[in-house]
């Protein structure tokens, strides 16, 4: 019996050693993998970012990354790392499309649902993460871009009026946090309703405080410059 239990033991350490192996292996491999993807993103990003006529070539390279992320959600115990980059893939890549012609419902809506499916999770499992919460609200304004005026535009804009609003009020030195609230709103603004002045005074408001604590800032000067705009055709 005690030789028994000896070899039991051993075997078992054996075993042990050997899965540990393994798992490192699998990192290399994922890590390996996602390295590549990177190195897609990086020249989707940073090469070919403005270059004339390279907008369809992006398209092609975001729904290439995301064919290369997807395998990472069937790990075992995949991190907030990758499913939240995963994520913004699937927004990237359905603003683009749809921004060089894609069909809106059928290319850009289904991105931006496995989007938001992703974030919204993530958003559950961490909830106090103000980036993961700002990504949400980020894919709630920028899925309804093009939508026409309408039940869904107006159901995404106030789900990210509301995220913005409570990001924004946790944190009031948040110059950023205020600054997306105020495009949140903006794009509300735009839609006919009895409400319209009023955000758009809001908008104005936000905006003018925004330039005035930061004068040297190109793009709050450059939004604030928007909200003129509105007002004057408003």
């Amino acid at each position: 019996g005690l030789i028994g239990t000896s070899i039991g033991f051993v075997r078992s350490q054996q075993q042990h050693r050997l899965t540990q192996a393994a798992g490192r292996e699998a990192q290399k491999n994922f890590d390996t993998a996602r390295a590549a993807v990177d190195d897609l993103l990086a020249v989707a990003d940073r090469d070919l970012h403005d270059a004339p006529g390279m907008e369809p070539l992006r398209v092609k390279l975001w729904r290439e990354a995301i064919d290369r992320y997807k395998p990472f959600l069937d790990r075992p115990s995949t991190g907030l790392a990758p499913r939240a980059e995963l994520a913004q893939l699937y927004v990237k890549y359905g603003f683009s499309a749809e921004y060089i012609g894609a069909d809106h419902e059928k290319v850009a809506v289904p991105a931006y649902q496995s989007a938001l499916t992703i974030q919204e999770q993530l958003v559950r499992e961490h909830p106090q993460d103000r980036r993961l919460r700002s990504n949400l609200a980020w894919t709630h304004l920028l899925s309804v871009w093009y939508e026409p005026y309408g039940p869904v535009r107006s159901q995404s804009l106030a789900q990210a009026v509301a995220l913005f609003e409570a990001l924004a009020g946790e944190a009031p030195g948040d110059a950023l946090a205020r600054a997306d609230l105020a495009w949140a709103l903006y794009n509300s603004s735009w839609s006919p309703s009895a409400q319209q002045r009023a955000l758009s005074d809001r908008v104005l408001t936000i905006r003018e405080q925004l330039v005035s604590e930061f004068p040297k800032s190109a793009e709050f000067r450059r939004d604030l410059a928007s909200s003129l705009r509105q007002q004057a055709n408003l």
